[in-house]
């Protein structure tokens, strides 16, 4: 038996983010169909939207600092991608809770490292659940991004939408093991709905359920596992590369796109525990 990708849309459990909105995985919703999916229908995957309910280590957050104020800037008020521009020494730019940049403390952690609200150096925003996050990367172009990651995660408005002219770096992190996000959170595949549709990882919120229907929260989903269709309905099942099969119970088999072929991210061969 192939497992398929979902394309119907789906409800998301929560991933936070600065203005409370949300993730949204370009447009393009995350091709697992499953954890952390959306809301509203979309083109290829057919799971645009993962929208949240704010509370994350950004979410909710009020305004910090002023509007620029800063060293002259060519973005208004302040430039989002490192190298920074347009905040007074000590300050990063970043979002507001209404989704508006402004400037505010600089923190200290790295790039994709773990973090608290305001933990993050310059050009990072954390993202993640109340008690967890990481330290997501604003990018224009996938040269901002590090290694294999791509400029393709946008971020919710909280009204269904995007903010305008914001994105975010993926993450390279395992769908089998979530390795490479913090405890907590899960590794979801997700892909772009235009260009070359490139699939891609990120972090993201995650539930425990190892088995049963994700139809009606495809959250669920324990760290490792996705929400796939196996002809009977959405059911959560472990992740497993088909080139190095490793699963708990079962056989791993392929998980195939519309067309088909089989789904490869990263040199991950995706599967599923059957």
């Amino acid at each position: 038996m192939t497992l398929r990708l979902l394309n119907t849309a789906l409800t998301t459990l929560l991933v936070s983010c600065a203005t409370g909105g949300g993730v949204i995985p370009n447009g393009g919703g995350n091709a697992e169909g499953g954890s952390g999916a959306a809301a509203g229908e979309g083109g290829q995957g057919g799971l645009p939207s993962v929208g949240g309910q704010g509370g994350g280590p950004e979410g909710g957050q009020p305004a910090v600092g002023g509007q620029g104020g800063g060293p002259s800037c060519d973005e208004d008020p302040c430039k989002l991608v490192a190298p920074q521009c347009g905040c007074p020494s000590g300050e990063k730019c970043t979002l507001d809770a209404a989704g508006e940049r402004a400037c505010g403390p600089s923190g200290t952690a790295a790039f994709n490292a773990e973090c608290g609200a305001t933990d993050c150096v310059e050009g990072a925003i954390c993202l993640g659940e109340a008690s967890v996050g990481y330290c997501a990367p604003f990018c224009a172009a996938d040269a901002d991004c590090d290694g294999t990651n791509i400029c393709a995660v946008k971020l919710g408005d909280g009204n269904g939408g995007t903010i305008p002219n914001v994105s975010m770096c993926s993450s390279s992190c395992n769908l089998a093991s979530a390795a490479g996000c913090p405890t907590g959170l899960g590794c979801i595949l997700a892909r772009e709905d235009a260009g070359a549709e490139r699939f891609f990882t990120m972090c993201f919120a995650a539930g425990t359920a190892t088995s049963g229907s994700c139809a009606n929260n495809p959250g669920i989903c324990a760290p490792g596992y996705g929400c796939y269709n196996d002809g009977t309905g959405d059911k959560c099942f472990q992740n497993c590369n088909v080139a190095s099969p490793q699963c708990n119970t079962g056989t791993c088999g392929p998980i195939q796109d519309e067309l088909m072929q089989q789904v490869t991210v990263n040199g991950f061969s995706l599967g599923a525990c059957l």
